[in-house]
């Protein structure tokens, strides 16, 4: 690495892939077959965006996994792609360091309700 190294936080998006037939004895309440999803945020230390993403990649590919589920279905969670690359301006990581920023717009008729609706629903409550 150079003098230009800088941290970046890296979100990358995984998905589990689940096959197999759930053990009918096993089901429950909690059993639920839709689709899931996790972002995650890696924190890199590199001399470009481009760098950053490579690293990241590298980690999320080496981090896939397979498990059984307690319905006995096989769990693979999968690298599926990049999301997003944010710059630390910060050159030491310590407490209370930004790692991650986003912003986006909005038409100005939109609630805020709504803001929270379309891009944060699993926190949105119903009114």
């Amino acid at each position: 690495m150079h003098e230009n190294v800088k941290w970046y936080s890296v979100k990358l998006l995984f998905e589990a892939k689940i096959t197999g037939e759930p053990n009918p004895l096993t089901i429950d309440d909690a059993y639920d077959e839709s689709k899931i999803y996790e972002e995650r945020l890696y924190l890199i230390h590199a001399d470009s965006f481009e760098e950053a993403y490579e690293k990241a990649e590298c980690e999320a590919k080496d981090s896939e996994t397979k498990h059984f589920n307690p319905y006995g279905e096989l769990v693979e969670w999968v690298y599926v792609q990049p999301l997003d690359c944010f710059h630390l301006f910060d050159d030491e990581i310590r407490d209370k360091t930004e790692i991650y920023s986003r912003q986006f717009d909005v038409s100005k008729d939109k609630s805020m309700s709504e803001v929270l609706q379309r891009f944060y629903p699993e926190v949105h409550e119903e009114e």
